[in-house]
């Protein structure tokens, strides 16, 4: 039978060989725990020291034998060992073995005391010693909540361990570390950190340690959304475990392989492993883990809509929870959950004061991940009692977190929260912003949770999100009609009721994807060509790419590129200095300048000369520029939007533009289709136009007989939407001066299509009609015009200072005669 073993017995004096000694270090390395304390205590208890040989130092066996025990959390076996001396600052490593059980048996506050007393006594910055005092002290902090502490001493104790080439060390500190930057939501560098920490023990060939540092890796992604890689991670541990049957090896995997199946509602599987989880960690004694494998296997049944069942785990591990800590985040985590529960079940109060806890703890551990899930069930609860001020506050909140540490799958579903906050704005009377707005807001949500939600991988979140985008799309296409027909109905005064920066004009498929695409690429920052035929609209386009940007309260510079000479590009496009040319007697911006902050479009981008294109091409490589005359290079913190009627791809092959500059403008490529492919739009347009030009609401009939309305279907309009607007202005002018429409278009086939109404009566000669058609279009010679009567003559003029926006002198110009003339006229007809 053996006899107990006693600190006071052995601290002074060695019973085991070294041989024996580094035998068992080897096995401790290796995490063979078992064989490690029974070889000591064999060699220590049986009398086997060959007097001869070297033996170690009491204190240096007894931290062995005493990691051993922590490491094995037989911490009663551990505490009998310490009772009967509390002074062994002498022995640094076997103090700190004591200064450990006091962090694992709750005092956390004393024991990072300790070690702070430690190191302050050590003035030699390297002391190898100090660097383990740091590294506990640092996971002290860590489990303390004091972040910043925790991250400062992980940090030195890892670059202390990596100058004594101690990987072990090494990869324990940078373990912690990569704890801690998740517990601050920087998802990144923890990823980082644990990566580092899992080259050093797989250096060292330490599987049970691999298989740690894989299952921090997988709940690091899955909590920044990236589902895939949790899952090789969260396996790859599993299998260690596994193939050494190490029960807590295949615990912890266990556990979180559950929340993960959960994540993608693969439920049987997450039950499976859950209950696995709890059963191991029964077996092994565990509180903590068994409380997380409560917690988790209460969110399967939650998720599943049973809530009752869901209650009853959260209450046990809430029991577990609060016994291990009070304070801790299980207890925070399960808070957040009882508050889910009872909003589902219809207790708003109740559920915002657990909400609220959970809050409270979360920011007090520096948990910004729960902190933002939370503060979004607070925001849908908020939306439920209709108080949607409150509620967009919290869930900006929630996303603007969620954002910041890029929890992409959380980030997803806040954003989801975001679109229906949106969708129940359009439909109350007293909302402050326009339903049309409030609908691009939406489509902006929820285009960037499906984003998220691609990235995740997570096959029902992006069946929500693609069903969320149909709702947003299709109540954009209810919305657009309401909007038409009350332009028709509503007898409206105001003039521009469809302005171009607020409203794209259409009804036909093809336009509705190409606003979709719009709105998608207005929330990133990448470059964007809009390709397509003339007057299909591509300037209005990168107006509403601008306007629904992160950009939009600054400033959207257009530039037609045909208007800048080569030998003035450099001056107009970035700037010049004083006295950099002659006249220069200030400095001017340039194009880009004004842009900063926002939008810079590029228009008619395939008329830039060859000369030109690589300085353009280093503003979209490098993000820089210089000013004329300037040496000093400059920043630009601008989006470039271009857009061409070539194309482009065409012009590279031709070597008429270069290949580098159109794949770093076409990042994003959006391709407007002509007005001929757009089914039904050409009427809904034409009333819109007809409407500005008349600065009231009107109907089709009021203007054109049936048949000239299948007629302004079937023509091709080469011209585009440009076109039919001009083409509206003109059935404007002559409906204004004459009370009646005769147009004629002649089609792709050479058809002409006659075009009249309301109530034109054919008393006129062929002759005549053909005069007057040629004077509303400005193509008749002067004789003829002299032939008009008056109200053709009034008709034509004021046509034609329509089409030159009233200026007389160019009126007078294009109509042939002297400008008294003109001015005559123009009193005369009362223009």
């Amino acid at each position: 039978m053996r006899k107990q073993i006693r600190l006071k017995d052995i601290l002074f004096s060695a019973s085991v060989p070294e041989s024996v000694f580094n035998a068992a270090s080897d096995f401790v390395t290796l995490e063979e725990y078992g064989k490690a304390q029974s070889l000591i205590e064999e060699s220590w208890l049986g009398s086997i020291v060959d007097i001869g040989s070297t033996v170690v130092s009491g204190d240096r066996l007894l931290s062995l034998y005493a990691g051993i025990l922590l490491a094995t959390k037989e911490y009663e076996k551990l505490a009998d060992f310490f009772l009967s001396t509390d002074d062994l600052e002498e022995f640094p490593k076997l103090y700190l073995v004591k200064i450990k059980l006091l962090g694992f048996n709750g005092q956390i506050e004393e024991a990072i005391e300790r070690c702070s007393a430690f190191i302050d006594s050590h003035d030699n910055p390297i002391d190898w010693l100090v660097a383990d005092y740091l590294s506990f002290r640092g996971s002290a902090y860590y489990r303390f909540g004091n972040l910043q502490a925790s991250q400062d001493d992980l940090e030195i104790s890892f670059s202390l361990f990596k100058l004594q080439n101690n990987y072990f060390s090494m990869g324990v500190s940078a373990n912690y570390k990569g704890l801690l930057q998740r517990q601050l939501g920087n998802f990144s560098a923890s990823e980082l950190w644990l990566t580092r920490a899992l080259d050093s023990f797989a250096s060292l060939n330490l599987p049970r340690k691999q298989s740690m540092v894989l299952l921090n890796l997988g709940v690091t992604h899955y909590k920044s959304g990236n589902l895939k890689a949790a899952t090789t991670s969260l396996n790859k541990s599993l299998k260690i475990g596994k193939e050494g049957n190490w029960t807590h090896r295949m615990l912890f995997p266990n556990i979180a392989l559950g929340n993960v199946q959960r994540m993608k509602q693969q439920y049987k599987s997450a039950r499976r492993h859950l209950h696995t989880a709890y059963q191991q960690a029964q077996d092994l004694g565990y509180p903590r883990e068994e409380a997380l494998a409560l917690e988790f296997l209460g969110d399967v049944y939650r998720d599943e809509n049973k809530t009752t069942d869901a209650q009853r785990f959260y209450s046990r591990a809430m029991a577990i929870g609060q016994s291990i800590a009070p304070e801790g985040d299980i207890v925070m985590e399960l808070f957040r959950r009882q508050g889910e529960l009872l909003f589902a079940e219809n207790k708003p109060a109740e559920a915002i004061a657990e909400l609220n806890k959970s809050i409270k703890l979360a920011q007090a551990m520096g948990d910004r991940f729960e902190e933002a899930v939370a503060l979004r069930i607070l925001a849908e609860i908020k939306l439920e009692a209709g108080r949607y001020t409150k509620a967009e506050e919290l869930i900006t909140e929630s996303v603007d977190i969620l954002k910041d540490i890029d929890s992409r799958y959380e980030l997803s579903l806040s954003l989801s929260t975001f679109v229906e906050l949106k969708m129940r704005q359009v439909n109350r009377s007293d909302s402050s912003l326009p339903p049309a707005l409030l609908l691009t807001q939406a489509w902006g949500h929820a285009t960037k949770a499906l984003d998220h939600a691609i990235f995740t991988g997570a096959k029902s979140l992006i069946a929500s999100c693609q069903k969320d985008l149909k709702k947003v799309s299709d109540q954009r296409s209810i919305q657009e009609r309401a909007d038409r027909k009350q332009l028709a109905v509503s007898g409206n005064k105001t003039r521009n009721t469809y302005k171009p920066s607020q409203s794209i004009i259409h009804q036909s498929q093809k336009m509705r994807e190409a606003v979709d695409l719009t709105d998608m690429f207005a929330q990133t920052e990448e470059p964007v060509l809009i390709s397509g035929p003339t007057g299909t609209g591509k300037e209005l386009i990168a107006k509403r790419l601008h306007m629904n940007s992160n950009r939009a309260e600054n400033k959207l510079v257009s530039v037609n590129v045909t208007t800048l000479p080569a030998t003035m590009f450099e001056r107009e496009m970035f700037g010049h200095v004083r006295g950099s040319f002659s006249g220069a007697d200030r400095d001017g911006k340039g194009f880009v300048g004004e842009a900063e902050g926002g939008t810079l479009f590029l228009d008619e981008i395939g008329e830039l000369s060859l000369e030109m294109q690589p300085k353009l091409l280093r503003l979209l490589q490098e993000g820089t520029y210089q000013t004329l005359g300037d040496p000093t290079e400059k920043t630009a913190d601008i989006r470039i939007v271009a857009a061409t009627n070539a194309s482009l791809p065409e012009m590279v092959k031709a070597g008429q533009f270069r290949e580098d500059l159109y794949y770093r403008l076409c990042v994003l490529d959006l391709n407007l289709p002509a007005l001929k492919e757009r089914d039904g739009d050409v009427l809904v347009l034409l009333r819109h136009f007809l409407s500005e030009a008349a600065g009231r609401a009107v109907e089709l009939s009021s203007y054109f007989e049936t048949t000239s309305l299948q007629h302004l279907q079937d023509y091709h309009w080469p011209g585009n939407v440009r076109e039919l607007e001009l083409f509206a202005r003109r059935v404007h002018v002559q409906m204004k001066t004459r009370g009646e429409i005769h147009l004629q278009l002649n089609n792709e086939d050479g058809v002409a299509l006659d075009v009249w109404g309301p109530n034109l009566t054919f008393n006129k000669s062929k002759n005549e009609k053909k005069l007057a058609m040629e004077a509303a279009s400005g193509n008749a010679n002067q004789e003829a015009v002299q032939g008009f009567n008056r109200a053709d003559e009034r008709e034509r003029i004021a046509f034609v200072l329509e089409q030159c926006n009233g200026n007389r002198i160019d009126a007078a110009v294009r109509l042939g005669m002297s400008r008294t003339t003109l001015y005559r006229r123009i009193k005369r007809f009362g223009l």
